[in-house]
């Protein structure tokens, strides 16, 4: 055996410039704060001396602050609003399954005992072998059945 086929695979990054990215933006963003912060603490007569005539009103160091956080709760407010909105009703089957779930389709009725109701999962995966693409969502009904009128 080769020592390269016996080496664990080495992580690789995606894509550096991500990194330089987030490297900018987060710079980008301590200096904003550190200017917000300094016009906001600094008394208006160490700003002229510093040569800065012209700069927004005080009401604005708080303002903008308080209205990014009332706009994250509203944005929050409005995405669990939307949810509870999209949710079904309690007596829909919705709740239950879906239009994409896989259910076993096999009837319920035939002969012999279910195949999910004698198979261990070790005998499932040694009948559909160790990798197998069958998987399925279990109805709810035979979960009731198994959990109810076999226990």
């Amino acid at each position: 055996m080769s020592a390269s086929a016996a080496s664990p695979p080495l992580y690789r990054h995606s894509n550096p410039i991500t990194e330089a990215y987030g490297f900018s933006l987060a710079t980008f963003a301590l200096v904003l704060w550190v200017i917000w912060s300094a016009w906001a603490l600094s008394p208006e007569w160490l700003l002229w001396a510093a040569g800065i005539e012209w700069f927004p009103n005080r009401d604005w160091a708080y303002l903008l602050p308080a209205w990014s956080i009332m706009l994250c709760f509203f944005i929050y407010v409005g995405f669990f609003s939307l949810n509870l909105f999209r949710t079904p009703s309690l007596d829909s089957v919705e709740l239950v399954t879906d239009s994409r779930a896989v259910l076993y389709t096999q009837p319920l009725n035939e002969p012999g005992p279910h195949p999910l109701e004698h198979l261990s999962i070790a005998e499932m995966s040694d009948v559909c072998g160790p990798l197998s693409n069958d998987v399925y969502d279990i109805s709810p009904g035979l979960v009731s059945r198994l959990r109810y009128l076999y226990s």
